[in-house]
């Protein structure tokens, strides 16, 4: 069996060493002085497992289908991403918007929703749900996309976090991860 050379840093470790350390153990430079990663102190109200919300990541879902496979899989990825907690946009296009609204959102999935049901998989909307009892998890669309989807504010207002301005938000978004579905 192979073990890590004495006083190898953490991050060199072969993957059968790292499985058997304690998950939540943080990782250390090569002096052990601080976590891998970190500048510095980090400001800003605690997030979950005592790390500050300006450690977190960010996930940008950027839904373009109401597409069944798709929609299911937005709830997974963000619900995912919430339990890690990170923070998460989904930012809804034309299509999924009008589905959103209208409270059809993933409700009527054909065969994805029959196999999310045979695996105790729950809707998209109700993972999404879940996902904002977890982390920061925002629902928004824009003014073009509520123009595209044939709705108007007054319909989308209530339903949704935030009416974003497109070109804020992607500013707000550039170092996010950004996943298309």
């Amino acid at each position: 069996m192979l073990k890590a050379a004495p006083g190898a840093s953490p991050e060199y470790e072969p993957l059968h060493m790292r499985s058997r350390r304690r998950l939540d153990a943080p990782l250390s430079d090569a002096h052990g002085m601080r976590p891998v990663g970190h500048a510095g102190p980090r400001e800003g109200p605690p997030g979950r497992n005592g790390s500050s919300m300006n450690e977190r990541g960010r996930a940008v879902f950027l839904v373009v289908s109401a597409d069944d496979e798709k929609l299911l899989r937005l709830g997974l990825w963000a619900l995912t991403a919430a339990s890690v907690g990170e923070m998460v946009d989904v930012l809804l296009t034309a299509a999924p918007l009008k589905e959103w609204v209208s409270g059809s959102f993933g409700e009527e999935q054909g065969r994805a929703r029959a196999a999310g049901e045979v695996a105790g998989v729950l809707t998209p909307r109700e993972m999404l749900r879940q996902a904002k009892e977890l982390a920061p998890v925002r629902i928004v669309t824009c003014d073009t996309e509520m123009r595209l989807a044939g709705l108007s504010e007054s319909e989308v207002r209530s339903t949704v976090d935030e009416i974003v301005s497109l070109p804020a938000f992607w500013r707000e978004a550039r170092e996010a991860r950004l996943i298309t579905l």
